[in-house]
């Protein structure tokens, strides 16, 4: 379907003209350019990762202290960073490697602006990155061109189902505001899934009517299952991209029948950008590989097609703070088919996580446990956490603490978690020296004790 006479002209005004002409950015070009290599043959694509491999490489064995020194520990030669049996002899990166000292990871040659990507801790372990002009364009085409296979355009009425916490700038907020205005962007805060919450976002979507809708899949479920229990209905769309969690199967079915159209799935992490989103032909993900060397890994080894291992990245796109054989906490499964779409991208067949528990309120409403990754990424001085939801009205923040978590942080931390979950929940903060990790070497950030509704369906109370 053709986008509509207003996509088109903010399209020409806002992206093309404002961006690209009057702030110089290249990030439509990046899209243009990715729209073309997505269907070279698989040979001249891999060749084409492979040299943005060495230039990574080569960048990084001269300007970035961290891998300048384990190159050299390890004989490392970047020039020959395209060969799989030399790359996989480099050690993997963790976290951990990172906060020890990020500094070591950044580039000494960088001149310019730099944005910072602060991660909340989708899997308990919060994280900072610098990234420069160039690889956030690159991200962003990534993200325009995925979104783009589920036939999204921008401008076109969009309803965004995302976390959200509040702007302390007004400027930002303006800014925000104004943006999402002229690109008919409306926003319904996924951290907010009471009943009453639920009722007024139905209604507004109805009134809305949205070509596409974006949203966090057990968010989305939720109010999904709220339209459906409760008799309403909403327009259909043209399609629902899902994002930030896994999306199973239930989820997916009751969505598309609740929105009326197909299910998208993308994947991606905020240290390395978007990494996968699914096509037209929706079996399996292709991977961005113009941007990122996507590995698994198990037991030390890559693992095979349909073997379930750690995903390892590499982000082609970031020389500001290049990660390089990243292990992002993921576990995934590689694919060997070739899509019939046409696209030379390989396929990422399964991403096995991101499922973040609900906390439920003795209000009758659920919290997206995403609301604490986003409280966590305003805070500093923590190496771990985990919220756990003992019983309807209690809650006990751990956290594993280091230099800057203060006793004014604790007390902003307890009172925005407060406002989030309910003048009737009881919050308490426990500093702890190690949180355990679940048996598959993985730390939830959310648990909930409190069981769910007897069927699995979504919980709605009325």
């Amino acid at each position: 379907m053709k986008p509509s006479f207003y996509a088109r002209l903010c399209q020409a005004l806002c992206l093309d003209f404002y961006s690209g002409v009057l702030r110089g950015s290249r990030l439509m070009g990046h899209l243009r350019s990715l729209e073309k290599t997505q269907f070279l043959p698989r040979e001249q694509l891999l060749e084409l990762q492979r040299s943005r491999l060495r230039d990574l490489m080569r960048h990084a064995a001269e300007h970035v202290p961290f891998y300048r020194e384990r190159f050299r520990k390890t004989g490392f030669d970047p020039d020959k960073a395209h060969l799989p049996e030399n790359f996989q002899k480099l050690p993997l990166i963790t976290k951990e490697d990172i906060r020890r000292d990020p500094t070591r990871f950044l580039a000494e040659n960088h001149r310019g602006r730099t944005w910072r990507v602060a991660t909340g801790g989708s899997t308990g372990v919060p994280l900072e990155v610098w990234l420069d002009r160039e690889g956030r364009e690159r991200r962003g085409a990534a993200l325009k061109r995925g979104y783009g296979w589920a036939g999204y355009r921008d401008a076109e009425k969009t309803a965004l189902v995302w976390g959200r916490l509040r702007e302390r700038s007004l400027l930002k907020r303006t800014r925000r505001a104004l943006s999402e205005r002229l690109l008919r962007i409306r926003c319904y805060n996924a951290f907010s899934l009471d009943p009453e919450a639920m009722a007024r976002s139905a209604r507004d979507i109805r009134a809305f009517k949205p070509s596409f809708v974006i949203a966090y899949p057990s968010a989305l479920y939720l109010l999904a299952g709220f339209i459906r229990q409760t008799g309403r209905s909403v327009p259909p769309a043209r399609s629902v991209i899902l994002g930030a969690e896994k999306a199973h199967p239930v989820e997916r079915e009751l969505i598309a029948e609740v929105f009326g159209c197909p299910v998208f799935q993308t994947y991606g992490c905020r240290e390395a950008g978007p990494l996968a989103a699914e096509c037209e032909e929706r079996r399996g993900m292709h991977i961005h590989e113009e941007n990122a060397y996507l590995e698994v890994i198990k037991d030390g080894r890559p693992a095979g097609h349909g073997e379930a291992g750690e995903i390892v990245v590499t982000d082609l796109t970031n020389y500001r703070m290049p990660l390089i054989r990243y292990k992002n906490d993921d576990l995934g499964v590689l694919s060997s088919r070739v899509c019939r779409c046409g696209r030379g991208l390989a396929l990422l067949e399964d991403v096995q996580g991101r499922t973040v528990d609900m906390i439920r309120t003795p209000g009758g409403g659920l919290i997206h446990g995403e609301v604490f990754s986003h409280l966590v990424r305003e805070s500093a001085g923590i190496r771990r956490f985990q919220v756990v939801q003992e019983t309807l009205e209690r809650v006990v923040v751990k956290i594993v603490r280091e230099e800057g978590f203060s006793r004014e942080r604790s007390g902003w931390l307890k009172e925005e978690m407060a406002r989030a979950l309910g003048p009737r929940m009881r919050i308490s903060i426990e500093i702890v020296d190690e949180i355990p990790l679940t048996p598959l070497g993985k730390l939830r950030p959310v648990v909930s004790n409190v069981a769910p509704a007897p069927d699995g369906a979504p919980e709605v109370a009325r």
